[in-house]
């Protein structure tokens, strides 16, 4: 038996090495206490390949989704300090809305952000198999309250809501994802 050159040797070590990337699906919602059940919409796509940066594709219709929420929180006339817009995780095991993790912000704070933070938690070292999430916004105010809502310059109706002005600005959104693998905290 002659033995294999070192080009399919290299070959074979590299394929061995890279593991495929991973789609994982996001959606988005609101959710207030007066409001029935809104349902998902998807918000986009996580991209988790090991030997690359994760990085977040969004969804076409995000903007139209944001638009929508925000339509359905100004008809039904709630206060936006107890809406929430929640991000959830899609199982790859289970792709059933009962068992997506959530992670949520108050929609107040969607006003004037400027980054996005995604942190995928997972058991895999290589990252690619998330279990939670967790959804952050910044800049909100350190003591977490709701900046209160200016008026549009004509004193009749109220400036855009914090969604609508979310879904014009996701063009120029910093959106950043982090994959944390689980740690044993010290004893």
């Amino acid at each position: 038996m002659r033995p294999s050159s070192p080009l399919v040797l290299i070959a074979t070590l590299l394929a061995a090495a890279h593991v495929a990337a991973k789609e994982v699906r996001l959606f988005h919602r609101i959710v207030h206490p007066a409001l029935p059940q809104v349902e998902y919409r998807e918000r986009g796509v996580l991209v988790l390949d090991p030997n690359v940066q994760s990085a977040f594709r969004p969804s076409t219709a995000l903007a139209q989704d944001l638009s929508f929420f925000a339509e359905t929180l100004q008809n039904a006339n709630v206060d936006l300090d107890t809406a929430l817009y929640q991000v959830a995780l899609e199982r790859a095991d289970d792709a059933s809305e009962s068992t997506y993790d959530i992670s949520s912000v108050k929609v107040c704070h969607l006003h004037k952000v400027s980054q996005e933070t995604i942190v995928l938690h997972t058991n895999d070292p290589r990252g690619t198999d998330p279990y939670a999430l967790d959804y952050f916004v910044s800049p909100i105010p350190h003591d977490g309250a709701c900046p209160p809502l200016k008026k549009a310059k004509s004193n009749t109706s109220p400036g855009p809501s914090p969604l609508q002005s979310l879904a014009g600005n996701i063009g120029s959104l910093n959106s950043t994802v982090a994959v944390r693998t689980a740690h044993v905290p010290p004893l």
